[in-house]
């Protein structure tokens, strides 16, 4: 069915039930006359300071795919509020078209829809465009990409440390491509193979961090409800702080430094000239994880447990005392720390009791 600023989303689905994956929120099943069908919607009040229902290209969507998790294609609601940029759109009302099957079958319903006068994102149809031009057929791609992925899984398992010591990039710039099938492009399958390393690594990582979070001596509840994504400001070394001014304040902690081993901070907190002056001397704007930080955390790479209450085996966080706050880029890591300091508070909350 053809229509308007077609995009990706990853949704959830569990008991045939559909769900956006981080903010777990249930979408309805609803019959829409264009598509003259039952399919799922979800509607949001309004567009106000960040609200709204979210789609993007193909690749950003990607990175929330999670455990359970499918590609759709979805498209606002024509008579809904709607807010379009070159890489997605936000909605008070978004439409599930179906789910993703075939790239080529993805770009060609794109293609077609903007060519039949359906005004489509601008990065999106450039993707659709690309995916047609593609000599090397989806069918060509899935062995490739099947074997590199239970290779990297074998490798992972046999590399004789903890996952959370491994760096997957590493690893997979070893890899030999000879024994895997055969493929036209080898820059291309270089890169392929280092997703693959990366996708199994966390997904590994995430499966180690649950098992842990269920040994912990304390019961956390549901550490996904203390983890929230945001927008930080990432810069690289404490002497590059001295480029903000008084600006660098946020990066302080009760007078002294944050827990962890990074400079992260909310980058709304920040001004444009502020931010653009960070970035002048190293710093990054990037998408992380904000999460509830109510004891401090430290860093223990000797550990022989990935979490323990008040510290754990992972760099890539700070965390703020004064603010109860952490931030974290990446969302395992993220659930790891929040989930040490959580269960620090409830161990302290005991003792206190006792």
């Amino acid at each position: 069915m053809m229509t308007s600023y077609i995009a990706f989303k990853a949704l959830r689905v569990c008991s045939n039930k559909v769900y956006s994956p981080y903010y777990h929120t249930k979408w309805n099943e609803v019959y829409v006359s264009f598509l003259g069908r039952l399919t799922y919607s979800l509607s949001a009040p309004s567009l106000d300071k960040k609200q709204g229902v979210y789609a993007a290209t193909f690749w950003e969507a990607w990175q929330y795919m999670d455990e359970n998790c499918r590609m759709f294609l979805i498209t606002p609601d024509p008579d809904a509020e709607t807010e379009v940029g070159t890489k997605g759109w936000r909605s008070t009302c978004a439409i599930v078209i179906g789910e993703v099957t075939s790239l080529h079958d993805a770009a060609r319903l794109i293609i077609a829809s903007h060519q039949a006068g359906y005004p489509q994102i601008s990065e999106i149809l450039k993707w659709a465009r690309s995916v047609l031009l593609l000599r090397e057929s989806l069918a060509d791609r899935i062995p490739f990409d099947e074997a590199v992925r239970a290779w990297a899984y074998e490798c992972l398992r046999n590399a004789g440390v903890p996952v959370w010591e491994i760096d997957p990039d590493e690893l997979a710039r070893h890899i030999d491509l000879e024994g895997l099938p055969k493929t036209d492009d080898l820059e291309e399958a270089k890169a392929r193979c280092i997703d693959a390393f990366r996708s199994a690594h966390a997904e590994m990582l995430r499966d180690e961090i649950d098992e842990a979070i269920d040994e912990l001596p304390h019961d956390v509840g549901d550490i996904e409800a203390h983890v929230r994504p945001c927008r930080l400001l990432w810069m690289p070394d404490e002497k590059s702080l001295d480029a903000l001014g008084d600006a660098a304040g946020h990066y302080g902690d009760n007078g002294g430094d944050p827990n962890g081993d990074l400079w992260l901070a909310p980058a709304k907190h920040f001004s444009p000239d502020e931010l653009a002056t960070a970035i002048t001397a190293g710093g990054k704007v990037i998408d992380g994880y904000e999460f509830d930080y109510p004891r401090g955390v430290d860093i223990d790479r000797s550990m022989s447990y990935i979490i323990v209450p008040g510290a754990v085996a992972l760099r890539g966080w700070c965390g703020y005392q004064i603010d109860d706050v952490g931030y974290a880029l990446d969302r395992n890591v993220a659930t790891a720390v929040c989930a040490a300091s959580i269960a620090l508070a409830k161990e302290e909350e005991e003792e206190n009791q006792d």
